[in-house]
């Protein structure tokens, strides 16, 4: 069951804190969002955002629309603390598909079950922060994530797999239990990131799994640190970018192989205590310290 009613907050908008008080316009009404002329395209205006509720099967959500865009935005339920154990967020409201979901939406609430709408493409900030009674994540499967922002899963330590093309800084950073995370391939977009710390400490992370579709690939500073579980990483027709402490103290990690060019900063590999092997058959270029503290590393072969 739907309904939909005026209500009042605070609005914020894309990147543009919006001028308005809390509780002074309600919801429903056109917010202007404070932009000066000259930060604009000559011709363009921007676009103006509109707040609205809509209540589905007695969860009360609040969300943004855009003129010109029909898209729900910044979707986040109103009350956190009184949400069910399991939540399914619905696919449209008001009538426009649900694409991203808002800073801090669910971010230390007590839901167990979360299962994102297919149209759902983006994470903002801390969504799911501090969700550590969160043990099942349903992703849309037809289309996957594009983008997890900073934090946006972070210390989510019931968590056992992901399936997300793009993450940003901490993004599933304490996740202690994830034992797995598939990287998507796009149709339009060959390239995947893994910002800065992105998975740093989870310490039961065994697989990752990067299809051979992808051809760019980039793992942020300390971006799989600390994952001590992991045993190896296959990197097929990628070129691979590891900036500083990549896969430091992953120290269970046996094999890495990477078929494109491969770029290390330092200590990229430090305390990979276990690795023997290392298979490359792009060009390569290692920066200081790359291979410190790796004291079973046997050899690096160059195809």
């Amino acid at each position: 069951m739907r309904t939909r009613k005026t209500k009042q907050i605070l609005a914020l908008g894309l990147g543009i804190m919006v001028g308005v008080a809390v509780g002074s316009v309600p919801v429903g009404t056109p917010l202007i969002p404070m932009v000066y002329a000259e930060e604009l395209p000559p011709g363009n205006t921007a676009p103006i955002p509109t707040v609205y509720t809509e209540t589905v099967d007695g969860i009360e959500w609040t969300y943004t629309v855009y003129s010109g865009v029909e898209e729900s935005e910044y979707v986040y339920p109103t009350n956190k603390d009184t949400l069910p154990d399991e939540v399914v967020i619905p696919d449209t409201l008001g009538g426009y598909p649900v694409v991203r979901i808002g800073a801090n939406a669910f971010s230390n609430s007590k839901v167990k079950s979360i299962t994102l709408p297919e149209t759902a493409v983006c994470i903002e900030e801390r969504a799911f922060a501090d969700c550590e009674e969160l043990t099942t994540l349903n992703l849309p499967k037809e289309k996957p994530l594009s983008i997890v922002y900073k934090e946006g899963f972070k210390n989510c330590k019931a968590l056992t797999d992901v399936n997300v093309r793009n993450t940003k800084d901490s993004a599933f950073e304490g996740c202690t239990n994830l034992k797995s995370v598939t990287i998507p391939v796009s149709s339009f977009n060959k390239a995947a990131a893994i910002g800065d710390g992105a998975f740093k400490g989870c310490v039961s992370l065994e697989e990752i799994n990067l299809p051979e579709e992808i051809k760019e690939f980039s793992i942020g500073i300390s971006g799989f640190e600390g994952c001590t579980s992991l045993k190896k990483m296959n990197c097929y027709n990628s070129n691979v970018m590891l900036y500083k402490n990549a896969m430091l103290g992953c120290s269970s990690l046996e094999e890495f192989v990477a078929t494109g060019d491969m770029n290390c900063n330092s200590y990229a590999f430090k305390d990979c205590s276990a690795l023997k092997e290392m298979i490359i058959s792009g060009n390569a270029k290692f920066r200081t310290g790359v291979f410190d503290g790796c004291i079973n590393l046997q050899k690096v072969t160059f195809k």
